[in-house]
């Protein structure tokens, strides 16, 4: 019954897979004639004036379409009949204004213009706020933030309101883990791999960051409880060439130091921008695990220092084919040397706390060889001023990790001694190759998003163990593995929305379907899966009036394994403790609905529920008999969740802009019979307040002072200790702001600590570690460009992702 059961639901799912493909066929033919709109743009001597931008904007000043005028100076506008107003626009001023009615074809016959005649239009620049909060996301302008200046991509999330950053991944404060995208595209990395690749974008790339709480149909459903968007920088329309150079010093308990600069430049039709930057340097890692055994205490100091060696790049370019296409490639990569040594040991104690035997390893070094690429093939085609488009995307990933590791093991305990000499040497290879199409048709009352998407996952690992205690290298085939992950997805959605009077709804619903292989050459083993899985999402807002906005959403997602998840091969620690993946690990699924108000864009409250089934995580299984700890990936638990968050921005006059937020959230996780059917819940709440100061009228000094602090948590099974965290800092303009200087200090208190505790066949372990979180970072920038050069504003095509991470 069971199994037939099953099969009418994939079956149901298959059906309205096949259903969803053949409506998005149907709509993509769904495009409607257009009305003209034409003219010649020419100067006061009646020569052509090309690539000036032509502006058509709607009766609530939205600009429709933005048109490049070609070398005769013509161009043409294909619209929808209304009232518009079409602004001609040179070196970022307006130069030309007329209202239009657009009826048929509309030839507005020759232009001229004078860009340097006086106009009566002024731009008037504003400052954007440090943190704005959305329908649907919290947008972080990295840009106006003084803490995070001249660090990488893992300090501006650390700042980040609401994210908690640790070297096993990225979560949002009382929920789960997220994926994060750059530039739209998802990373398809996670746990390390995902944290070294972001500690290669420096910050000072960084324009935004979005934490985006409930995707829409268009981004993949991977990530439980969201998706976070790095935003890099590009060309402003106002400096079509600059340049930077930079460098910053680390004091931590070792110093560590980077340097790097950066060059973009825009010339008629093609934008090119690049940048490299090049990091060295180390700092350590203290970690303290204690196992409380009925007859035994074991307690554990692991002393890291870990070494920096990392070289990272990026060069990209977008080219206007014409008025209605652009093409743009880029690439992004990374080459890194680390490498750590680290002394670990273990008392043993009786229950009169009486050291009894010691187990010590020492010697232990290791070295790892990281290349990361990541390159991507983009194009779009405007369809008419409306903004109806098609673009596409082609992303190919290439994760490749070489890792040396040499250790000495001498152990004395209950009565047995052993010593031996090791070596191990492994490869990680990862290859991600990804094409979306994406196509978008609004339309006076409605807009339609459809589109689709295909990834084919390929990893290759390998795993060799040698025994070199006598001198020479024996390979121990028992402790050497070989493993081969495949994954393959394939991905359609649609959604819709509209605007009614006070009324905002969007529905949407995603498909996807996900074949997975797993084989393991050493224990000759293949493990399969596919399934097919429906992701609908849906939103709601209404105007109560100017000053109060209430949003209802809902969102279901999916956290697949990681692929290192799925390899069954064991690697030791030491004579006591292994780590060993599951071929049988299955997706978790996320469910969430929320409720938000907004009181003059200002002040966000929001009341949110969530339910994970089938929950997913590393679990650290003890046996208080053979004194073994084993680390592994199960699906053990069912998570319960309520969260209230409120957001409140403090502007006071022009000298402080304070961001503060603060979350209660109450957890529940409901664990299976391996982990002894535990119930753990408990109620907590953070808070967040990020502080910038104006020292002076000139607006070229800026203190900063951050305040965050988490109470007692859970996640999952174990318990979290509190942390709280003040970060403080300053910068310095000079030379007309091209010049800058930051000084920054975290960690002022030293708490920032992993505490943690949990229970495994009735034994308690518990953690203490620390990272080197507080130290002292001075950075100097130095800006340079040439605004002079004829040139137009560049717009991406390129806005949806290309790989997933889990």
């Amino acid at each position: 019954m069971i199994r037939k059961y099953r099969s009418k639901i994939i079956n149901a799912d298959f059906i309205m897979f096949k259903i969803i493909i053949g409506t998005l066929l149907l709509l993509s033919c769904s495009l409607i004639a257009q009305n003209k709109i034409q003219g010649k743009v020419t100067d006061i001597n009646n020569a052509p004036v090309k690539f000036s931008e032509v502006l058509l904007i709607n009766k609530d000043s939205i600009v429709l379409k933005n048109e490049l005028t070609n070398d005769l100076g013509n161009f043409n506008i294909e619209t929808e009949p209304g009232d518009y107003s079409l602004k001609i626009k040179q070196r970022g001023k307006i130069v030309w204004h007329r209202n239009v009615i657009a009826i048929g074809s509309v030839d507005l016959g020759v232009i001229k213009i004078d860009a340097g005649e006086n106009l009566n239009e002024v731009l008037v620049k504003t400052s954007k706020k440090t943190f704005v909060r959305k329908l649907d996301r919290l947008l972080f302008n990295v840009e106006n933030s003084l803490s995070s200046t001249g660090g990488n991509a893992i300090d501006v999330l650390k700042v980040t309101p609401g994210l908690q950053v640790a070297n096993s991944g990225i979560n949002i404060i009382g929920k789960n883990s997220v994926t994060v995208m750059t530039d739209g595209r998802l990373v398809r990395l996670s746990g390390e791999d995902l944290i070294n690749f972001l500690s290669s974008i420096p910050a000072d790339n960084i324009k935004s960051v979005e934490v985006i709480t409930a995707p829409p149909a268009k981004y993949d459903a991977a990530g439980n409880s969201g998706i976070i968007n790095i935003n890099l920088k590009k060309l402003n329309k106002e400096e079509p060439f600059n340049a930077n150079i930079n460098s910053s010093y680390e004091q931590k308990t070792y110093a560590a130091g980077t340097i790097g600069g950066n060059i973009n430049s825009q010339v008629d039709r093609l934008s090119i921008y690049t940048n490299v930057n090049y990091k060295n340097g180390a700092f350590k890692i203290r970690e303290n695990r204690k196992y409380f055994y009925p007859d035994q205490l074991w307690d554990e100091y692991n002393n890291k220092k870990e070494n920096i060696n990392l070289l990272s790049g990026r060069i990209g370019m977008d080219y206007k084919l014409d008025s209605k296409n652009e093409l743009g490639a880029s690439y992004l990569g990374s080459l890194s040397k680390p490498s750590n040594t680290e002394i670990d040991q273990t008392n043993i104690y009786d229950n009169q706390n009486e050291l009894t035997d010691y187990y010590t390893k020492t010697a232990s070094f290791k070295h790892r060889k990281d290349f990361f690429h990541s390159y991507n093939v983009h194009y779009k085609n405007v369809l008419d001023s409306l903004g109806k488009s098609i673009s596409g995307n082609i992303d190919y990933l290439i994760a490749d990790q070489d890792t040396d590791r040499t250790f000495d093991i001498n152990s004395f305990v209950n009565g047995n001694s052993a010593f031996y000499n090791a070596f191990t040497n492994g490869n990680q290879n990862v290859k991600i190759t990804t094409s979306n199409i994406d196509v978008e048709l609004p339309y006076k009352k409605l807009k339609y998003n459809f589109g689709g998407k295909v990834s084919f996952i390929d990893t290759n690992n390998f795993f060799n163990y040698y025994d070199i205690s006598t001198g020479e290298s024996v390979l121990d085939t028992k402790q050497s593995n070989e493993f081969k992950y495949t994954e393959n997805t394939q991905a359609v959605y649609f959604s819709t929305e509209s605007k009614m009077d006070k009324w905002e709804f969007q529905i949407g619903l995603r498909a996807e379907s996900t074949q997975t292989k797993g084989f393991s050459k050493t224990l000759n083993e293949t493990n399969k899966s596919k399934y097919i899985k429906l992701f609908p999402t849906a939103y709601a807002s209404y105007n109560v009036n100017d000053k109060n906005q209430l949003a209802l959403n809902y969102s279901r997602r999916v956290g697949r394994p990681s692929y290192y998840m799925t390899n069954p091969f064991r690697t030791y620690i030491n004579d006591y403790s292994y780590i060993e993946g599951n071929p049988f690990i299955q997706p978790e699924f996320n469910n969430n609905i929320e409720l938000s108000h907004t009181y003059n864009d200002n002040l966000t409250t929001s009341l949110s529920f969530g339910y994970l089934e089938n929950g997913k995580s590393q679990v650290q299984l003890l046996d208080p008999i053979t004194n073994v700890s084993k680390f592994t990936y199960l699906n053990f638990c069912d998570v319960y969740s309520i969260s209230f968050d409120a957001s409140y921005t403090l502007k006071k006059g022009q000298w402080l802009e304070s961001y503060n937020y603060a979350n209660l959230f109450y957890k529940k996780t409901i664990a299976n019979a391996v982990l002894d059917n535990q119930i753990v819940e408990m109620a907590s709440y953070y808070f967040n307040s990020n502080n910038t100061f104006i020292l002076n009228k000139s607006k070229t000094f800026f203190a900063s002072l951050d305040l965050a602090y988490r109470s007692p948590q859970i996640i999952n099974i174990s318990h979290m200790g509190e942390t709280f965290n003040i970060n403080a800092g300053a910068k310095y303009f000079l030379l007309n702001k091209n010049l800058q200087f930051a000084l920054n200090f975290y960690d002022l208190l030293r708490d920032n600590k992993y505490r943690a505790y949990s229970y495994s066949n009735g034994v308690k372990s518990q953690s203490n570690n620390y990272a080197d979180s507080q130290f002292m970072r001075f950075s100097v920038l130095y800006k340079f460009g040439n605004s002079k050069i004829n040139v137009r504003e560049k717009k991406r095509g390129n806005e949806t992702e290309s790989n997933r991470a889990n």
